[in-house]
């Protein structure tokens, strides 16, 4: 188990303690991302260093996977926020549309100018910090997956957290994704 940042899930954790249910979890932290990107929104104010207009806004309404999750039996499914979603959302050029949804620097330099693939492994970083969340929220390890990249041809970056057995187990009954 991490204890690496935990100003990141000490929130999901009180959550999660209070209510043992992944599902109320994670619409919490869709709800709490939706509410921030409201704000935002109506403020004229950035995202990290992103504006936050309706369409953006729409687009994380609409997919709870984006920065939340869903479960899926003994998986949580995620995708991680474009770095650059505006962009993103509008772009009809490959290329520069992958280097919208890319949160790596390096890599997203190199999406824009290589014919060559890029090797997924610079994805762990991504899934490193997803496990740091998830690991800290369970108290206890997890496995984190990449399931789906720009670098691999995705239009998204998705994530598969798995969870432990015993932990599934002892939440079947309360969750309803």
């Amino acid at each position: 188990m991490s204890d690496k940042y935990p100003e990141s899930y000490v929130k999901g954790r009180e959550v999660f303690q209070k209510s043992q249910n992944l599902h109320e979890l994670l619409k919490f932290k869709h709800q709490t991302l939706v509410d921030n990107l409201t704000k935002h929104y109506e403020e004229n104010t950035l995202f990290f260093t992103q504006p936050v207009t309706k369409e953006v806004l729409e687009f994380v309404k609409n997919d709870q996977k984006i920065s939340a999750g869903i479960r899926e039996g003994n998986r949580i499914l995620m995708k991680k926020i474009p770095c650059m979603t505006k962009m993103a959302l509008s772009e009809a050029d490959t290329r520069k549309r992958n280097y919208y949804v890319c949160h790596n620097p390096m890599i997203r330099e190199a999406l824009l100018e290589e014919d060559r693939p890029i090797d997924p492994i610079f994805c762990n970083c991504s899934g490193g910090f997803i496990k740091n969340y998830w690991e800290g929220v369970l108290e206890c390890p997890v496995d984190v997956e990449l399931l789906d990249s720009v670098i691999m041809g995705g239009k998204f970056c998705e994530f598969a957290i798995h969870l432990p057995p015993k932990f599934v187990e002892k939440n079947k009954e309360k969750n309803h994704s």
